[in-house]
């Protein structure tokens, strides 16, 4: 006898298993869910769950299924191709889940516009963003997370931190009110707290098993001057997504810090050879061979970030590099020859130029 399970009642008991943080178990009735109803819901809650499973590899095999793609879907394909380093694609993947029916996902998405963009239309527009299409929730945690998420788009920083305390005792289970808890400690800046945080044991704990989370404590890390549980979290990170420039860019800044440069030149070039157009990889490789005196070598890499953005510290640095190999008609020229800069370095340039020509002059 073959029996068959009702996709309604398979969906309803994963919401509960889902609601109590038995994440294997809601994978698997939501799976039954997906198989007998290839619903958005069914598929949206599926891939969440494998998100907070960190089971990537199930992820995968549902990559294909995007005509089937809802709002936790996107939201979970936004984590993967951050995690991966596919930064290409987030900014697609944010305006997609910013027309998605649940309130959550909408709220997530323009705030990571925000922060991403520094979108001023976004912000001024943001109750027009979050409302268009109403208020949809299908889990107790998602009404939480709306709230937080709407506090921190109007940068009422005090509320945001209120909402997240009632998350955290509310969900203590779920690494997604661990995620917000750092999101709004990097926002209020109280470095005391973010340290205290990183040494919790429900954090670590959550930490060991969510790379999102994992990522985030390692930024806290470096902050607080933890160079050795930094890198250990990033080399985590790298043996597991070994394409993203930032967990070694990131590798390459602790060791810069160590000043262990040898490896932190491996870190920065591993950085560049994914992401060509990395302008702060460049940089710091730059600064780093000037600090160690291979100018030939740090005028290649500080000459390639001013090309990709004329940024004060780029120019600076590039000038130092040409005045430091003796090289002052080079450093001038340099100088002459730019234009829509930073009022500030323009202003510092003019008084460089002034004392390149007086050293000239008396050459």
């Amino acid at each position: 006898m073959i029996f068959h399970h009702d996709p309604k009642k398979s969906f309803a008991h994963a919401k509960h298993l889902f609601d109590h943080a038995d994440f294997n178990e809601a994978a698997k009735s939501f799976q039954r869910s997906w198989n007998a109803q290839r619903s958005e819901k069914a598929l949206s809650y599926l891939m969440l769950t494998h998100l907070l499973r960190s089971d990537y590899k199930a992820i995968a095999r549902l990559m294909n299924e995007r005509e089937f793609y809802g709002g936790f879907s996107w939201y979970t394909l936004f984590w993967c191709r951050f995690l991966t380093g596919d930064f290409y694609e987030l900014d697609d993947i944010l305006d997609t889940m910013l027309e998605c029916d649940n309130y959550f996902v909408r709220a997530f998405a323009l705030y990571e516009i925000i922060k991403r963009r520094k979108s001023r239309e976004h912000r001024a527009n943001a109750d027009r963003y979050l409302h268009q299409t109403g208020l949809s929730y299908e889990m107790p945690i998602e009404e939480y997370r709306a709230s937080l998420y709407t506090e921190l788009i109007h940068e009422r920083y005090d509320s945001a931190l209120s909402a997240v305390r009632k998350l955290i005792i509310e969900f203590p289970r779920q690494p997604e009110a661990y995620l917000d808890l750092f999101e709004v400690m990097n926002r209020t800046g109280d470095k005391d707290l973010l340290k205290e945080l990183i040494y919790d044991k429900a954090v670590q704990t959550h930490a060991r098993n969510d790379y999102r989370l994992m990522y985030l404590i390692s930024r806290a890390f470096y902050s607080a001057g933890d160079m050795e549980n930094a890198k250990l979290a990033l080399k985590t990170l790298t043996g597991l997504f070994r394409s993203n420039p930032v967990f070694y860019y990131n590798l390459g800044n602790i060791y810069f810090r160590q000043r262990n440069f040898g490896s932190a030149v491996e870190y920065y070039k591993k950085a560049i050879e994914f992401a060509p157009l990395f302008e702060r990889a460049h940089f710091n490789l730059g600064t780093l061979y000037l600090k160690a005196g291979y100018l030939i070598d740090a005028e290649r890499s500080l000459e390639e970030a001013v090309k990709l953005r004329k940024k004060p510290d780029n120019l600076n640095n590039l000038t130092a590099c040409y005045i430091s190999g003796k090289r002052l008609e080079d450093a001038y020229e340099f100088l002459q020859s730019l234009s829509n800069v930073d009022r500030g370095f323009r202003e510092r340039s003019i008084e460089l130029k002034n004392q390149i020509k007086q050293v000239l002059v008396l050459t």
